[in-house]
């Protein structure tokens, strides 16, 4: 009985194990070339990301690449990033919309 009690609280813990190695490696991958990170914040299963791309349909190639993720949920809330467009519009002469996402991690194995 002890060994069985041992045995639920290891599996316990490794159940609730959460290293974002992979899941930020997937984010990375999945990154177009036109599009920049800015900033990615982590909270539990709570990532938010904020940064530019020279169009929304950059952002939505983004968004339909985490979509089918195996770590992320594909409940993807996209918006306008306020604190960003006033930072920047341009990047080396270019034009860029800044965005900012929130998803949740599914997943981190």
């Amino acid at each position: 009985k002890k060994l069985e009690q041992k045995l639920k609280v290891v599996k316990q813990i490794i159940n609730k194990r959460q290293n974002p190695f992979r899941v930020l490696l997937d984010i990375a991958r999945n990154t177009p070339k036109n599009l920049w990170l800015v900033s990615l914040e982590m909270n539990d299963r709570l990532i938010t990301i904020g940064g530019h791309a020279q169009g929304y349909k950059t952002v939505n190639e983004f968004i339909q690449s985490l979509k089918k993720s195996l770590f992320i949920s594909s409940n993807i809330k996209f918006s306008e990033s306020k604190k960003l467009t006033t930072e920047i519009k341009e990047i080396d002469g270019v034009r860029v919309e800044s965005f900012e996402l929130q998803l949740t991690v599914e997943r981190f194995q």
